[in-house]
């Protein structure tokens, strides 16, 4: 079985570490976690990931900022992202536009619901 690719990035290392360690011993998935953003863009460049955890508040770069520059990037433009966020009310303006954008989940996030919202993101749910 190939295993699917996951980049999680999220400004917390301690959850990065909990979301790799339950990904990769629930499912085949093989996981590259960053806690900066710019690390993680160049990260995503040379790990081509099926999917993307994205922290959508992060200090220097929000998750509406790094999805910004995944859609410049012709390799990963179409990369599907799920949404993190510990602290965005979904009836805020930001919450809304990220819910609209594409998967949100609230952290923390059970590994079901993580995992179903990796097969959701990448169709095959």
């Amino acid at each position: 079985m190939i295993k699917r690719k996951i980049l999680v990035l999220d400004d917390s290392v301690d959850y990065t570490r909990l979301v790799k360690l339950t990904l990769e011993t629930v499912e085949e998935f093989e996981v590259k976690i960053e806690s900066d953003p710019l690390k993680a863009l160049e990260a995503a460049r040379e790990f081509l990931p099926d999917v993307i955890l994205l922290d959508y508040i992060m200090p220097g770069m929000n998750g509406d900022d790094f999805a910004g520059q995944l859609k410049i990037d012709p390799d990963l433009k179409e990369t599907p992202i799920v949404f993190l966020t510990g602290s965005l009310e979904p009836d805020s303006a930001e919450g809304k536009k990220a819910f609209l954008d594409g998967i949100c989940l609230t952290k923390p996030a059970a590994v079901d619901d993580i995992i179903d919202a990796i097969e959701t993101a990448m169709g095959t749910a």
